[in-house]
């Protein structure tokens, strides 16, 4: 049968929906139990900063379709429905995919940079290592309301607008305010990858709307300008960070040596008291005996 394959309406975000939904469920069976991952499964492929910027940025990608638990992931997917299908109805399903991917995975290099600073710290007894995993779409989604916002204001003009710039704002601003205000009010919310991801979502906003208009002397500016700056941005915190790598040899170091303390022998209790602290207590009583003291009855 002959003819164009053409795709179905907002198919983008149905493959995003199902692709969210996949992941945590790969989650689950990797954890073994229903009622979410703990964090030694979200580490697994979750965004940690020293690891991100040196050996392993594939946890960028990942990180975006992983979540801390059925009420995170949950309320993503409802995020995702509603305002996914306005972004894609204005930009089309390639440009839509591109802005969720690229606006997540800037949003997971924000935050990689930004736990940086966070992670070692100089405790009393030496460097202390705090471990931050991020996971979540919601860096993505900024992205996707910026955009939308953005690509509303630049086709106000036109005769049939998807949507209007009043109408946009009323679907992005309550959603967008809540996730602010968790960030602010709640302890553990990435509100990094928050902001990088409505700043780079209206960046690739504006630039993926450019072809719907003809040039002018505005669209080539945004065109020329945002172009260089999202690239920039992209390369410069992409690039192995030297500092990453030291905290990502001083972890190593850290469990090698923890390692090494669990898999030496434990003492032995012998009479209530370790051996060690009954054979300094025998040397004592020998020396005291010696001396030809008695001890008192």
């Amino acid at each position: 049968m002959a003819g164009k394959w053409r795709a179905l309406p907002f198919m983008g975000s149905y493959v995003l929906l199902a692709a969210v939904v996949l992941g945590y469920s790969i989650q689950l069976l990797h954890a073994g139990q229903w009622s979410g991952p703990d964090i030694k499964h979200l580490q697994v492929a979750g965004n940690i900063g020293y690891l991100s910027l040196s050996t392993e940025p594939w946890r960028l990608l990942t990180s975006v379709f992983m979540h801390g638990g059925w009420t995170h992931m949950l309320m993503n997917v409802a995020f995702l429905a509603q305002v996914g299908l306005l972004v894609e109805s204005l930009f089309g399903t390639g440009r839509f995919l591109l802005i969720f991917l690229a606006g997540g995975v800037l949003a997971a290099l924000g935050s990689a940079v930004g736990s940086l600073s966070s992670t070692v710290e100089l405790g009393r007894f030496g460097p202390m290592v705090t471990v931050t995993v991020s996971v979540g779409a919601s860096g993505a989604l900024m992205a996707m309301c910026s955009a939308l916002v953005v690509g509303a204001a630049m086709q106000s003009k036109a005769s049939k607008p998807v949507i209007s710039l009043d109408d946009a704002f009323k679907v992005v601003l309550p959603a967008v305010g809540l996730t602010l205000a968790q960030g602010l009010f709640i302890k553990g919310i990435d509100q990094v990858a928050h902001v990088v991801g409505l700043l780079a979502g209206a960046v690739l906003g504006a630039l993926a709307y450019l072809p719907e208009q003809a040039p002018s002397l505005l669209r080539r500016g945004l065109a020329w300008l945002g172009v260089p700056l999202v690239t920039a941005l992209a390369v410069g915190m992409a690039v192995p960070s030297s500092e990453a790598y030291e905290i990502r040899d001083l972890v190593a170091k850290i469990e090698r040596e923890r390692a090494a303390r669990a898999a030496a022998p434990a003492p032995r209790p012998f009479g209530g008291l370790y051996l060690d602290q009954q054979r300094l207590l025998d040397e004592l009583m020998r020396k005291y005996l010696s001396g030809g003291v008695s001890p008192d009855r």
